[in-house]
């Protein structure tokens, strides 16, 4: 396999277009390789644009955070480790995306797959199916002709699928999400979530969240909503709609709290202390490891004897290389502890509106209770044996009985049956 390569500054725009497969890699280097079997390639550079061509299968590397232009590809195309903006004119085959900065994509005849995009993800039309997971920014796509699969999109949605979707949201406040699809929607979002749900067009839609129109089959145009509503979810399908949970909801049993907001603070501090501390030594494991090797570079290159000045010159874009890794670890650190705060901050406000559905409960429990404490053992038809003793009513329940009681119920000590338990104990009841 033929190897060609030209030197590159650290963010040049690299030009694509290849008649076969291709498979393009983010190095740390600043250059860029292209290996191949044909002997016809072409790596021209003019300025910071260089430009390869090759009429059948290559591997292409270049610099990570090069802005990448692949105009055609013949094959199938994969894509991994490259920070900077990537625009994709057309894919005749199959496309891959793995661990890539914002993406631009016209068309691809084949599939697509997603994975772990560091911006946005837009996408004009994919003649297969498409798989997306982890985009961390918005995610739209014009016209899909398969079948859609989403796992987890920070930023909005739409998409226009001909296919089926399946798609599992985790909704932010403030932002939309519209699905179009000619089949069906399958759509998980966790039970706890915050959303306005508008269902446009189903031939059926069946629900198991639990929304203020309660579970179970309803008929499209209809308006649903979770919460308080602080996100916007917007659905029209040409078969049916099925909505259903995602996470556990946790709601108090025996007497055991599930609420964690009067923690969470604590806990976010201590899961976002550990992640730093972690990135930390990584990043000081990896300077030991990277003056070692510039150690070791400056004595080879003693050893070779080579002119001052290019040993100079090698030195010094060894020196660039490390700094360049460093600044990267720190990015990628700050990009972690970003998004940990983002979920930790989306988990906090689930917890607070949970707290606050449980106080309401409570509250409406009591004054729909309040005048109907008691069991009645009148049966009738049955009349008192004569002679029978007759005991005496029991002592009314004290009001601070009554507090103490009620009391508990706020603060979730008890669930609601225990309470009308204790206080039929205290007025002498059986339970």
């Amino acid at each position: 396999m033929d190897k060609h390569s030209v030197p590159t500054s650290e963010t040049p725009t690299v030009v694509i277009n290849v008649e076969g497969d291709v498979q393009i890699k983010g190095i740390d280097e600043l250059e860029v390789i292209v290996k191949s079997d044909s002997e016809e390639v072409t790596l021209e550079s003019q300025g910071e644009t260089v430009t390869v061509r090759c009429p059948g299968d290559c591997r292409v590397k270049v610099p990570r955070h090069a802005k990448l232009v692949v105009e055609s590809v013949q094959g199938n195309a994969v894509l991994k480790a490259l920070e900077g903006e990537t625009k994709i004119e057309a894919v005749q085959g199959n496309l891959v995306l793995r661990s890539v900065g914002p993406v631009e994509l016209k068309t691809v005849e084949g599939n697509l797959e997603a994975r772990n995009i560091m911006g946005d993800l837009k996408v004009q039309k994919v003649e297969g199916n498409v798989a997306a997971r982890d985009i961390q920014g918005a995610f739209e796509a014009e016209d899909i002709e398969g079948n859609l699969a989403v796992d987890e999109v920070d930023g909005a949605l739409k998409v226009k699928v001909q296919g089926n979707a399946a798609v599992n949201l985790d909704p932010s406040p403030e932002l939309e999400y519209h699905i179009t699809a000619e089949g069906n929607i399958a759509c998980n979002l966790p039970n706890d979530a915050s959303v306005q749900i508008e269902i446009e067009q189903a031939d059926k839609v069946v629900t198991s969240l639990q929304t203020e129109s309660g579970t179970g089959p309803t008929e499209a145009p209809c308006s649903l909503t979770m919460g308080e509503g602080d996100a916007k979810l917007v659905l029209s399908a040409g078969g049916n709609v099925v909505l259903a949970g995602q996470l556990p909801d946790f709601e108090p049993v025996h007497g055991i709290d599930f609420d964690f907001s009067g923690e969470f603070n604590g806990m976010a501090e201590s899961i976002s202390s550990q992640v730093t501390q972690q990135v930390e030594a990584q990043m000081r494991m990896m300077e030991e490891q990277l003056n070692e090797q510039l150690n070791k570079l400056t004595m080879n290159i003693g050893a070779v004897g080579l002119p001052p000045e290019q040993a100079e010159r090698i030195q010094q874009r060894a020196r660039e290389a490390s700094a360049h890794a460093a600044e990267r670890a720190q990015e990628k650190m700050r990009q972690a502890q970003e998004k940990l705060q983002r979920k930790m901050e989306a988990v906090q406000q689930r917890a607070e509106q949970k707290a606050r559905q449980a106080e309401e409960r409570g509250h409406r429990y009591h004054r729909e209770h309040r005048e109907h404490r008691g069991f009645s053992f009148n049966f009738p038809g049955v009349p008192t044996p004569p002679g029978a003793p007759v005991a005496p009513p029991p002592p009314p329940v004290s009001e601070d009985e009554r507090l103490a009681v009620l009391r508990m119920l706020e603060q979730k000590k008890i669930t609601p049956e225990e309470a009308e338990m204790l206080l039929s104990a205290l007025e002498g009841r059986e339970g």
